[in-house]
Protein backbone atom coordinates (compact mmCIF):
# COMPACT_ATOMS: atom_id res chain seq x y z
CA UNK A 1 0.00 0.00 0.00
CA UNK A 2 2.54 2.04 0.94
CA UNK A 3 3.67 2.88 -2.87
CA UNK A 4 0.51 4.30 -3.25
CA UNK A 5 1.28 7.44 -1.44
CA UNK A 6 5.02 8.18 -2.13
CA UNK A 7 4.50 10.44 -4.73
CA UNK A 8 2.29 12.68 -2.74
CA UNK A 9 4.35 12.82 0.08
CA UNK A 10 7.52 13.79 -1.68
CA UNK A 11 5.53 16.59 -3.48
CA UNK A 12 3.93 17.43 -0.18
CA UNK A 13 7.17 17.46 1.93
CA UNK A 14 9.12 19.62 -0.98
CA UNK A 15 6.33 22.32 -0.08
CA UNK A 16 5.85 21.84 3.64
CA UNK A 17 9.61 22.07 4.19
CA UNK A 18 9.53 25.07 2.11
CA UNK A 19 7.00 26.46 4.47
CA UNK A 20 8.39 25.35 7.35
CA UNK A 21 11.54 27.81 7.84
CA UNK A 22 12.35 28.40 3.97
CA UNK A 23 15.52 27.21 3.41
CA UNK A 24 17.74 28.02 0.82
CA UNK A 25 18.05 25.87 -2.56
CA UNK A 26 20.99 23.77 -1.03
CA UNK A 27 18.70 22.39 1.61
CA UNK A 28 15.86 21.94 -0.80
CA UNK A 29 17.98 19.53 -2.69
CA UNK A 30 18.15 17.49 -0.03
CA UNK A 31 14.55 16.63 -0.15
CA UNK A 32 14.04 13.60 -2.73
CA UNK A 33 11.54 10.66 -3.84
CA UNK A 34 14.41 8.12 -3.05
CA UNK A 35 14.19 9.66 0.27
CA UNK A 36 10.34 9.43 1.05
CA UNK A 37 10.51 5.81 -0.37
CA UNK A 38 12.98 4.76 1.65
CA UNK A 39 11.87 6.10 4.98
CA UNK A 40 7.96 5.15 4.09
CA UNK A 41 9.13 1.82 2.99
CA UNK A 42 10.75 0.60 5.89
CA UNK A 43 8.45 2.12 8.38
CA UNK A 44 5.09 0.30 6.24
CA UNK A 45 7.42 -3.22 5.78
CA UNK A 46 5.24 -6.28 7.37
CA UNK A 47 8.59 -6.55 9.54
CA UNK A 48 7.52 -3.92 11.52
CA UNK A 49 4.01 -5.35 12.38
CA UNK A 50 1.78 -2.52 11.98
CA UNK A 51 4.22 -0.38 14.56
CA UNK A 52 1.70 -0.79 17.69
CA UNK A 53 2.80 1.08 21.23
CA UNK A 54 5.05 -0.26 22.92
CA UNK A 55 4.87 -3.63 21.16
CA UNK A 56 8.50 -4.93 19.04
CA UNK A 57 7.54 -3.00 15.40
CA UNK A 58 7.65 0.49 17.68
CA UNK A 59 10.63 -0.17 19.22
CA UNK A 60 11.81 -1.00 15.83
CA UNK A 61 11.04 1.59 14.64
CA UNK A 62 12.47 4.41 17.26
CA UNK A 63 15.49 2.30 16.39
CA UNK A 64 15.69 3.58 13.06
CA UNK A 65 14.57 6.99 13.47
CA UNK A 66 17.40 7.29 16.30
CA UNK A 67 19.47 5.85 13.64
CA UNK A 68 18.63 8.43 11.15
CA UNK A 69 19.40 11.17 13.45
CA UNK A 70 22.48 10.40 13.99
CA UNK A 71 23.45 9.94 10.17
CA UNK A 72 22.17 13.37 9.46
CA UNK A 73 24.47 14.53 12.36
CA UNK A 74 21.22 15.58 14.26
CA UNK A 75 22.30 16.13 18.34
CA UNK A 76 19.94 14.00 20.38
CA UNK A 77 18.00 16.53 22.72
CA UNK A 78 19.00 15.35 25.76
CA UNK A 79 22.98 14.66 25.97
CA UNK A 80 24.05 10.94 24.01
CA UNK A 81 20.22 9.92 24.42
CA UNK A 82 17.45 10.33 21.84
CA UNK A 83 15.50 8.16 23.54
CA UNK A 84 12.47 10.06 25.59
CA UNK A 85 11.41 6.62 27.67
CA UNK A 86 7.70 6.80 29.22
CA UNK A 87 5.40 4.61 31.24
CA UNK A 88 1.93 4.44 30.14
CA UNK A 89 -0.82 2.69 32.88
CA UNK A 90 -3.99 0.90 32.63
CA UNK A 91 -6.50 -1.11 34.66
CA UNK A 92 -6.14 -4.92 34.41
CA UNK A 93 -7.86 -5.93 31.41
CA UNK A 94 -9.25 -2.90 29.91
CA UNK A 95 -7.64 -4.45 26.43
CA UNK A 96 -9.62 -1.30 24.74
CA UNK A 97 -9.27 1.17 27.89
CA UNK A 98 -7.97 4.47 28.20
CA UNK A 99 -3.78 4.77 29.24
CA UNK A 100 -2.43 7.17 31.59
CA UNK A 101 1.03 9.30 31.11
CA UNK A 102 0.05 11.88 33.92
CA UNK A 103 2.12 11.00 37.63
CA UNK A 104 -1.13 11.58 39.62
CA UNK A 105 -3.27 8.92 37.41
CA UNK A 106 -0.13 6.19 38.18
CA UNK A 107 0.00 6.89 41.42
CA UNK A 108 -3.14 5.44 41.90
CA UNK A 109 -2.98 2.47 38.96
CA UNK A 110 -0.09 1.45 40.74
CA UNK A 111 -1.78 0.89 44.18
CA UNK A 112 -3.28 -1.95 42.69
CA UNK A 113 -3.25 -4.47 39.47
CA UNK A 114 -2.45 -2.91 36.26
CA UNK A 115 -1.24 -2.98 32.65
CA UNK A 116 2.13 -1.51 31.65
CA UNK A 117 3.09 -0.26 28.18
CA UNK A 118 7.04 1.09 28.31
CA UNK A 119 7.38 3.46 24.82
CA UNK A 120 9.73 6.07 24.29
CA UNK A 121 9.87 9.08 22.19
CA UNK A 122 12.54 10.02 19.79
CA UNK A 123 14.01 13.88 19.85
CA UNK A 124 16.62 15.32 17.98
CA UNK A 125 17.78 18.97 18.08
CA UNK A 126 19.48 22.08 15.85
CA UNK A 127 20.60 24.70 18.08
CA UNK A 128 18.67 28.39 17.42
CA UNK A 129 20.20 31.78 17.86
CA UNK A 130 17.28 32.06 20.56
CA UNK A 131 18.91 28.95 22.88
CA UNK A 132 15.92 30.07 25.19
CA UNK A 133 13.10 29.87 22.82
CA UNK A 134 11.98 26.62 20.85
CA UNK A 135 9.84 25.35 17.55
CA UNK A 136 8.76 21.65 17.42
CA UNK A 137 8.01 20.04 14.25
CA UNK A 138 6.90 16.60 14.97
CA UNK A 139 5.01 13.47 13.71
CA UNK A 140 3.40 10.32 15.38
CA UNK A 141 5.51 6.80 14.33
CA UNK A 142 3.08 4.35 15.98
CA UNK A 143 0.47 2.84 14.02
CA UNK A 144 -2.73 0.10 14.98
CA UNK A 145 -0.70 -2.97 14.88
CA UNK A 146 -2.22 -6.57 14.18
CA UNK A 147 -5.27 -7.69 14.30
CA UNK A 148 -5.41 -11.46 14.07
CA UNK A 149 -9.40 -11.46 13.73
CA UNK A 150 -9.05 -9.74 9.59
CA UNK A 151 -9.21 -12.48 6.94
CA UNK A 152 -6.60 -11.68 4.89
CA UNK A 153 -3.91 -9.31 5.31
CA UNK A 154 -3.80 -8.71 9.03
CA UNK A 155 -1.16 -5.89 9.20
CA UNK A 156 -2.14 -2.17 9.69
CA UNK A 157 1.43 -0.99 7.81
CA UNK A 158 0.52 2.60 8.25
CA UNK A 159 2.05 4.09 5.26
CA UNK A 160 0.08 7.30 5.65
CA UNK A 161 -1.05 7.25 9.02
CA UNK A 162 1.97 8.27 9.36
CA UNK A 163 4.78 7.24 7.97
CA UNK A 164 3.86 9.89 5.52
CA UNK A 165 4.10 12.29 8.67
CA UNK A 166 7.57 11.30 9.69
CA UNK A 167 8.86 11.18 6.78
CA UNK A 168 8.02 14.83 5.73
CA UNK A 169 9.58 15.75 9.32
CA UNK A 170 12.92 13.46 8.84
CA UNK A 171 13.67 15.42 5.50
CA UNK A 172 12.98 18.74 7.13
CA UNK A 173 15.77 18.43 9.76
CA UNK A 174 18.24 17.08 6.99
CA UNK A 175 17.47 19.95 4.88
CA UNK A 176 18.21 22.49 7.77
CA UNK A 177 21.37 21.07 8.31
CA UNK A 178 22.28 21.08 4.16
CA UNK A 179 21.46 25.05 4.36
CA UNK A 180 24.22 25.02 6.70
CA UNK A 181 22.67 27.79 8.62
CA UNK A 182 22.10 28.58 12.25
CA UNK A 183 17.98 28.46 12.58
CA UNK A 184 16.75 31.92 14.65
CA UNK A 185 15.11 29.63 17.30
CA UNK A 186 16.23 26.06 18.68
CA UNK A 187 14.14 23.17 16.63
CA UNK A 188 13.21 20.03 18.19
CA UNK A 189 12.29 17.40 15.43
CA UNK A 190 10.22 15.01 17.79
CA UNK A 191 8.60 11.23 16.81
CA UNK A 192 6.18 10.75 19.08
CA UNK A 193 5.26 6.94 20.40
CA UNK A 194 1.30 6.03 21.34
CA UNK A 195 -0.32 8.48 19.35
CA UNK A 196 -2.68 5.72 18.37
CA UNK A 197 -3.37 5.59 22.10
CA UNK A 198 -4.54 8.86 22.94
CA UNK A 199 -1.79 10.79 22.04
CA UNK A 200 0.60 9.51 25.08
CA UNK A 201 3.72 10.74 23.37
CA UNK A 202 3.19 13.97 23.13
CA UNK A 203 1.45 13.91 26.49
CA UNK A 204 3.95 13.05 28.02
CA UNK A 205 6.53 15.29 26.54
CA UNK A 206 4.05 18.54 27.63
CA UNK A 207 3.86 16.97 30.83
CA UNK A 208 7.67 16.82 31.58
CA UNK A 209 9.34 19.28 29.86
CA UNK A 210 11.04 22.08 31.73
CA UNK A 211 11.02 24.58 28.83
CA UNK A 212 7.63 24.22 27.83
CA UNK A 213 6.34 27.45 28.82
CA UNK A 214 9.69 28.18 26.34
CA UNK A 215 7.83 26.94 23.48
CA UNK A 216 6.75 29.30 20.37
CA UNK A 217 4.91 26.88 18.25
CA UNK A 218 4.54 23.21 17.05
CA UNK A 219 4.50 21.81 13.61
CA UNK A 220 2.27 18.94 13.21
CA UNK A 221 2.16 16.17 10.08
CA UNK A 222 -0.15 13.46 10.24
CA UNK A 223 -1.24 11.78 7.71
CA UNK A 224 -0.13 13.93 4.52
CA UNK A 225 0.27 10.92 1.90
CA UNK A 226 -3.47 11.37 0.05
CA UNK A 227 -6.41 12.79 0.24
CA UNK A 228 -9.84 11.75 -0.33
CA UNK A 229 -10.64 13.93 -3.39
CA UNK A 230 -8.55 11.60 -6.31
CA UNK A 231 -9.77 14.03 -8.92
CA UNK A 232 -7.52 16.85 -6.91
CA UNK A 233 -4.18 15.70 -5.85
CA UNK A 234 -3.27 18.94 -4.94
CA UNK A 235 -5.55 19.56 -2.02
CA UNK A 236 -4.01 19.26 1.43
CA UNK A 237 -5.84 20.78 4.88
CA UNK A 238 -4.13 23.39 6.62
CA UNK A 239 -5.20 23.45 10.42
CA UNK A 240 -3.62 26.78 12.46
CA UNK A 241 -4.59 28.23 15.39
CA UNK A 242 -6.72 31.03 14.18
CA UNK A 243 -5.46 33.68 17.26
CA UNK A 244 -2.52 33.55 14.79
CA UNK A 245 -3.78 34.08 11.20
CA UNK A 246 -0.21 35.25 9.91
CA UNK A 247 0.12 31.15 9.92
CA UNK A 248 -2.06 30.88 7.10
CA UNK A 249 -0.49 33.86 5.12
CA UNK A 250 2.73 32.00 5.39
CA UNK A 251 1.36 29.60 3.13
CA UNK A 252 0.23 31.52 0.73
CA UNK A 253 2.76 33.42 0.39
CA UNK A 254 5.09 30.74 -0.47
CA UNK A 255 2.38 29.18 -2.81
CA UNK A 256 2.86 32.33 -5.11
CA UNK A 257 6.69 32.56 -4.25
CA UNK A 258 7.91 29.09 -5.19
CA UNK A 259 4.68 28.29 -7.89
CA UNK A 260 3.76 25.21 -5.54
CA UNK A 261 0.96 23.09 -6.85
CA UNK A 262 -1.10 22.86 -4.28
CA UNK A 263 -4.79 23.59 -3.05
CA UNK A 264 -5.37 24.26 0.83
CA UNK A 265 -8.22 24.35 2.70
CA UNK A 266 -7.07 26.57 4.84
CA UNK A 267 -9.14 25.79 8.68
CA UNK A 268 -8.56 28.55 11.01
CA UNK A 269 -9.32 26.72 14.51
CA UNK A 270 -9.69 28.15 17.78
CA UNK A 271 -8.36 25.85 19.66
CA UNK A 272 -7.06 23.34 17.91
CA UNK A 273 -7.25 20.56 20.89
CA UNK A 274 -8.52 17.70 18.72
CA UNK A 275 -7.32 15.00 16.07
CA UNK A 276 -3.74 14.59 16.65
CA UNK A 277 -0.42 15.60 18.48
CA UNK A 278 -1.34 19.29 18.02
CA UNK A 279 -3.97 18.76 20.60
CA UNK A 280 -1.15 18.36 23.48
CA UNK A 281 0.30 21.44 22.98
CA UNK A 282 -2.94 23.85 21.97
CA UNK A 283 -3.64 22.64 25.39
CA UNK A 284 -0.68 24.36 26.71
CA UNK A 285 -1.78 27.15 24.52
CA UNK A 286 1.30 26.55 22.17
CA UNK A 287 -0.28 27.78 19.03
CA UNK A 288 -0.09 25.32 16.01
CA UNK A 289 -0.10 24.53 12.69
CA UNK A 290 -1.31 20.87 11.48
CA UNK A 291 -0.38 19.52 8.11
CA UNK A 292 -2.77 16.86 6.92
CA UNK A 293 -4.90 15.26 3.83
CA UNK A 294 -8.03 14.96 5.09
CA UNK A 295 -9.88 11.36 5.76
CA UNK A 296 -10.04 9.03 2.86
CA UNK A 297 -12.29 5.55 2.65
CA UNK A 298 -8.99 3.63 3.88
CA UNK A 299 -8.32 5.80 7.50
CA UNK A 300 -8.89 2.80 10.09
CA UNK A 301 -12.22 2.06 8.09
CA UNK A 302 -13.66 2.68 11.71
CA UNK A 303 -17.38 2.41 11.14
CA UNK A 304 -17.21 -0.33 8.45
CA UNK A 305 -14.74 -2.57 10.97
CA UNK A 306 -16.44 -1.38 14.58
CA UNK A 307 -19.16 -3.72 15.65
CA UNK A 308 -19.77 -2.12 18.32
CA UNK A 309 -21.43 1.74 18.40
CA UNK A 310 -21.91 3.74 21.12
CA UNK A 311 -24.67 6.58 20.48
CA UNK A 312 -24.36 10.00 23.53
CA UNK A 313 -27.13 12.44 22.14
CA UNK A 314 -29.35 15.01 23.82
CA UNK A 315 -31.00 16.36 20.56
CA UNK A 316 -34.57 15.00 19.49
CA UNK A 317 -33.71 12.06 17.28
CA UNK A 318 -34.12 12.77 13.59
CA UNK A 319 -34.26 10.91 10.39
CA UNK A 320 -30.42 10.12 10.50
CA UNK A 321 -30.23 8.81 13.84
CA UNK A 322 -28.16 5.62 14.06
CA UNK A 323 -29.77 2.67 14.47
CA UNK A 324 -28.75 -0.90 15.56
CA UNK A 325 -26.04 0.88 18.44
CA UNK A 326 -24.93 -1.59 20.97
CA UNK A 327 -25.73 1.19 23.12
CA UNK A 328 -27.28 3.85 23.32
CA UNK A 329 -27.97 6.76 25.47
CA UNK A 330 -30.50 9.21 24.37
CA UNK A 331 -32.03 11.73 26.46
CA UNK A 332 -33.28 14.76 24.87
CA UNK A 333 -33.98 16.24 28.34
CA UNK A 334 -30.38 16.39 30.05
CA UNK A 335 -28.58 19.86 29.32
CA UNK A 336 -25.24 18.42 26.99
CA UNK A 337 -24.28 15.93 25.92
CA UNK A 338 -21.40 16.20 28.51
CA UNK A 339 -23.75 15.90 31.06
CA UNK A 340 -24.50 12.66 29.77
CA UNK A 341 -21.06 11.48 29.04
CA UNK A 342 -20.13 12.58 32.67
CA UNK A 343 -23.02 10.66 34.15
CA UNK A 344 -21.63 7.49 32.44
CA UNK A 345 -18.08 8.35 33.99
CA UNK A 346 -19.29 8.55 37.42
CA UNK A 347 -20.11 4.58 37.24
CA UNK A 348 -16.94 3.67 35.15
CA UNK A 349 -13.84 5.66 37.07
CA UNK A 350 -13.02 7.72 39.87
CA UNK A 351 -12.78 11.62 39.49
CA UNK A 352 -8.99 11.02 40.20
CA UNK A 353 -8.81 8.59 37.16
CA UNK A 354 -9.62 11.66 34.51
CA UNK A 355 -7.08 14.41 33.42
CA UNK A 356 -7.98 17.87 34.83
CA UNK A 357 -7.95 18.81 31.14
CA UNK A 358 -10.42 16.30 30.73
CA UNK A 359 -12.52 16.88 33.54
CA UNK A 360 -12.27 21.07 32.41
CA UNK A 361 -13.60 20.13 28.62
CA UNK A 362 -16.55 18.68 30.06
CA UNK A 363 -16.80 20.88 32.41
CA UNK A 364 -17.02 23.24 29.62
CA UNK A 365 -19.11 21.54 27.36
CA UNK A 366 -22.12 21.61 30.23
CA UNK A 367 -21.16 25.27 30.48
CA UNK A 368 -21.88 26.73 27.15
CA UNK A 369 -25.47 24.24 26.61
CA UNK A 370 -26.78 25.64 29.95
CA UNK A 371 -25.96 29.30 29.14
CA UNK A 372 -23.57 29.15 32.50
CA UNK A 373 -25.75 27.53 34.16
CA UNK A 374 -29.30 29.74 33.50
CA UNK A 375 -31.05 27.25 31.09
CA UNK A 376 -31.81 23.60 30.99
CA UNK A 377 -30.44 22.84 34.32
CA UNK A 378 -31.42 19.95 36.85
CA UNK A 379 -30.29 18.15 39.61
CA UNK A 380 -27.97 15.90 37.60
CA UNK A 381 -26.68 18.79 35.99
CA UNK A 382 -25.34 19.90 39.37
CA UNK A 383 -23.98 16.39 40.24
CA UNK A 384 -22.60 16.24 36.70
CA UNK A 385 -20.52 19.36 37.66
CA UNK A 386 -19.70 18.40 41.44
CA UNK A 387 -18.29 15.06 40.01
CA UNK A 388 -15.84 17.17 37.27
CA UNK A 389 -15.00 19.95 40.32
CA UNK A 390 -13.77 17.02 42.11
CA UNK A 391 -11.81 15.48 39.16
CA UNK A 392 -10.01 18.64 39.14
CA UNK A 393 -12.33 21.00 36.74
CA UNK A 394 -11.16 24.27 37.68
CA UNK A 395 -14.42 27.14 37.09
CA UNK A 396 -11.43 30.32 36.78
CA UNK A 397 -10.15 27.90 33.86
CA UNK A 398 -13.52 27.25 32.37
CA UNK A 399 -14.15 30.72 32.65
CA UNK A 400 -11.23 31.75 30.68
CA UNK A 401 -12.52 29.42 27.60
CA UNK A 402 -14.82 31.53 26.74
CA UNK A 403 -12.88 34.89 26.96
CA UNK A 404 -13.27 37.05 23.96
CA UNK A 405 -10.27 39.56 22.88
CA UNK A 406 -11.10 43.09 21.08
CA UNK A 407 -12.11 42.08 17.78
CA UNK A 408 -14.26 39.80 18.79
CA UNK A 409 -16.11 42.05 21.23
CA UNK A 410 -16.46 44.39 18.47
CA UNK A 411 -17.62 41.73 15.85
CA UNK A 412 -20.19 40.99 18.17
CA UNK A 413 -21.80 44.07 19.24
CA UNK A 414 -21.46 44.80 15.54
CA UNK A 415 -23.92 41.86 14.68
CA UNK A 416 -25.78 43.08 17.70
CA UNK A 417 -26.78 46.31 16.40
CA UNK A 418 -28.41 45.54 13.08
CA UNK A 419 -30.83 43.59 14.84
CA UNK A 420 -34.40 43.77 13.93
CA UNK A 421 -37.92 43.10 16.37
CA UNK A 422 -40.41 40.48 14.47
CA UNK A 423 -43.43 39.30 16.58
CA UNK A 424 -42.26 41.82 18.91
CA UNK A 425 -40.15 39.42 21.05
CA UNK A 426 -37.49 37.99 18.49
CA UNK A 427 -34.45 39.46 17.14
CA UNK A 428 -33.61 38.65 14.14
CA UNK A 429 -30.20 40.18 12.91
CA UNK A 430 -28.81 40.00 9.50
CA UNK A 431 -25.41 39.96 8.16
CA UNK A 432 -25.13 40.50 4.06
CA UNK A 433 -20.91 40.83 4.27
CA UNK A 434 -19.28 37.56 4.33
CA UNK A 435 -16.66 36.75 6.84
CA UNK A 436 -18.05 36.56 9.99
CA UNK A 437 -16.71 34.34 12.37
CA UNK A 438 -19.02 31.52 13.71
CA UNK A 439 -18.25 32.36 17.15
CA UNK A 440 -19.14 35.67 17.52
CA UNK A 441 -22.13 34.89 15.40
CA UNK A 442 -23.15 32.03 18.12
CA UNK A 443 -22.34 34.79 20.77
CA UNK A 444 -24.42 37.74 19.55
CA UNK A 445 -27.26 35.13 19.44
CA UNK A 446 -26.56 34.50 23.45
CA UNK A 447 -26.38 38.40 23.67
CA UNK A 448 -29.84 39.01 22.01
CA UNK A 449 -31.32 36.93 24.52
CA UNK A 450 -30.14 39.38 27.27
CA UNK A 451 -32.64 42.05 25.77
CA UNK A 452 -35.96 43.19 27.62
CA UNK A 453 -38.42 41.77 25.77
CA UNK A 454 -36.92 38.81 23.73
CA UNK A 455 -37.16 35.29 23.46
CA UNK A 456 -35.50 34.04 20.70
CA UNK A 457 -32.67 35.25 18.49
CA UNK A 458 -31.83 34.17 15.38
CA UNK A 459 -28.18 35.70 13.76
CA UNK A 460 -28.13 34.99 9.62
CA UNK A 461 -24.94 35.19 8.24
CA UNK A 462 -22.74 34.29 4.86
CA UNK A 463 -19.83 32.21 5.32
CA UNK A 464 -18.03 29.11 3.50
CA UNK A 465 -19.76 29.71 0.96
CA UNK A 466 -23.12 29.51 2.03
CA UNK A 467 -25.60 31.05 4.76
CA UNK A 468 -25.58 30.10 8.41
CA UNK A 469 -28.10 30.58 11.35
CA UNK A 470 -27.44 30.87 14.54
CA UNK A 471 -30.31 30.54 16.90
CA UNK A 472 -31.10 30.84 20.36
CA UNK A 473 -34.61 30.94 22.90
CA UNK A 474 -34.90 31.00 26.76
CA UNK A 475 -37.25 28.08 26.47
CA UNK A 476 -40.91 29.38 25.39
CA UNK A 477 -39.77 28.90 21.70
CA UNK A 478 -38.21 25.99 20.28
CA UNK A 479 -35.65 27.12 18.03
CA UNK A 480 -34.96 23.13 17.03
CA UNK A 481 -38.17 22.68 15.46
CA UNK A 482 -38.22 26.27 13.20
CA UNK A 483 -34.53 25.13 12.35
CA UNK A 484 -35.61 22.10 10.90
CA UNK A 485 -37.88 23.18 8.46
CA UNK A 486 -34.83 25.19 7.28
CA UNK A 487 -32.60 21.73 6.78
CA UNK A 488 -31.05 22.58 10.47
CA UNK A 489 -31.36 20.88 13.86
CA UNK A 490 -29.81 21.44 17.43
CA UNK A 491 -32.04 21.57 20.55
CA UNK A 492 -35.02 23.68 21.99
CA UNK A 493 -32.85 26.52 23.13
CA UNK A 494 -29.57 26.23 20.56
CA UNK A 495 -29.64 25.12 16.76
CA UNK A 496 -27.91 26.08 14.04
CA UNK A 497 -28.78 25.91 9.87
CA UNK A 498 -27.02 26.22 6.83
CA UNK A 499 -28.76 26.55 3.53
CA UNK A 500 -26.65 26.47 0.33
CA UNK A 501 -27.19 28.39 -2.79
CA UNK A 502 -29.09 31.34 -1.38
CA UNK A 503 -28.08 34.75 0.58
CA UNK A 504 -28.62 35.92 3.74
CA UNK A 505 -31.56 38.66 3.11
CA UNK A 506 -33.10 35.29 1.08
CA UNK A 507 -32.72 33.12 4.11
CA UNK A 508 -34.31 36.05 6.08
CA UNK A 509 -37.59 35.64 4.31
CA UNK A 510 -37.85 31.97 4.27
CA UNK A 511 -37.41 32.21 8.24
CA UNK A 512 -40.23 34.59 8.41
CA UNK A 513 -42.05 32.24 6.64
CA UNK A 514 -41.20 29.75 8.70
CA UNK A 515 -41.42 31.50 12.29
CA UNK A 516 -45.09 32.67 11.07
CA UNK A 517 -46.15 29.10 10.46
CA UNK A 518 -44.84 28.33 13.73
CA UNK A 519 -47.02 30.67 15.31
CA UNK A 520 -49.77 29.90 13.72
CA UNK A 521 -50.17 26.00 14.65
Amino acid sequence: MYKAVLGAICCLSFALSLHAQSPQEKGLQSISRTSAKAIVGFLADDELQGREAGMHGSRLAARYLASCLKEAGIAPLEKDNYYQPFEAYNKERQQRGRWQVHPDSIAILKQGVHRILQMSNVLGTIPGERSDEYVIVGAHFDHLGVDETLANDRIYNGADDNASGVSAVLQIARAFLATGQKPLRTVIFAFWDGEEKGLLGSKYFVQSCPFISQVKGYLNFDMIGRNNKPEQPQHVVYFYTAAHPVFGDWLKQDIARYSLRLQPDYRAWDRPTGGSDNASFALCNIPIIWYHTDGHPDYHQLLESCNRVAVIDHHRRAASYIENAAFSFHEPYASSACELVTELLQYLVEPADLLREEAEALLAGVVLDTKHFTQRTGGRTFEAAAFLRRAGADTAEVQRLFQNDLKDMVTKYDIIRRAEMYRENIAVAVVEEPGVDRVAAAQAADELLTLKGVQASFVIYAADGAVLISARSLGEINVQVILEALGGGGNSTTAGGRVEDSDPESVRQQLIGVLDAYFEK
